[in-house]
């Protein structure tokens, strides 16, 4: 589940449980405009833009 990785790499990275959560959000909407499971999981990259 991306929501769950990028929460646990944030965990994982030092953030606050409030950033880790926005992290763990930004993927898993990232993932959702594509289809499929492995393909669809976002890169770092994206992430970050989609953040702003």
């Amino acid at each position: 589940d991306s929501f769950t990785a990028g929460f646990i790499k944030g965990v994982f990275s030092g953030l606050t449980a409030e950033q880790s959560l926005k992290l763990g959000n930004a993927c898993a909407a990232c993932t959702v405009t594509k289809m499929g499971a492995r393909t669809a999981m976002p890169r770092s990259s994206e992430v970050s833009k989609f953040i702003g």
